[in-house]
């Protein structure tokens, strides 16, 4: 009995635990979105957001932005210049929230999407970047936010996609409004890695 009431009380802890961690919905560009930080482990992540709906591997991933994606530029898309070994995706967001898909390499965490379109509205509402940029903000309150100069890459019927590289911040806009948010380590030197990994990515994409 006592060992019942022990096993019930550590799943009540640990189920609060969590939810408790996913209270701050705060991004810090470079670094990562609360406690979910960039560098943890698969088992840590997992421990934090609960189980993905499925995982991917890199090839996989390519298959499917070939079969399914339109007019993507592959060969400057981040995740897969930055390079990644896993994906595990969270197809309603991960406990409600919007966080959408994390990107491991080599077991760590290396980059977080984030997007407007799942998850509970009030979690939605909860996101935003330290200089308090947020969801459904528009393209030209945000430009004048951000300290550096992005690259800007088209993708699809996006609006438009600002890679702000030397910050860790991935900006994407439907209709000239803020839906999707991408979190990844500081890279100073992305313009020289994609023109480094653009040939193999074609090579891969179209194979």
């Amino acid at each position: 009995m006592k060992n019942i009431l022990f096993t019930s009380f550590l799943i009540c802890f640990f189920t609060f635990f969590c939810k408790a961690q996913l209270k701050d919905f705060t991004i810090t560009p470079g670094i990562g979105i609360g406690k979910l930080k960039l560098g943890i482990s698969e088992k840590q992540a997992i421990a934090l957001l609960g189980k993905p709906t499925s995982w991917a591997g890199y090839k996989n991933t390519m298959l499917n932005y070939k079969e399914n994606a339109h007019n993507f530029a592959i060969d400057s898309m981040l995740v897969f210049v930055q390079g990644f070994d896993s994906l595990a995706n969270y197809e309603n967001g991960a406990g409600n929230t919007p966080i959408m898909n994390l990107f491991f390499k080599a077991h760590r965490l290396v980059y977080i999407s984030v997007s407007s379109y799942i998850g509970k509205e009030d979690f939605v509402q909860k996101v935003k970047l330290t200089n308090g940029i947020k969801f459904k903000d528009e393209l030209k309150k945000i430009k004048p936010k951000m300290k550096t100069i992005p690259l800007s890459v088209k993708y699809g019927d996006m609006s438009a996609d600002l890679i702000y590289y030397k910050d860790g911040i991935e900006l994407m806009f439907d209709k000239n409004k803020l839906t999707f948010i991408g979190i990844f380590p500081k890279l100073s030197n992305y313009p020289e890695m994609i023109q480094m990994a653009r040939e193999r990515l074609l090579k891969e994409f179209n194979e």
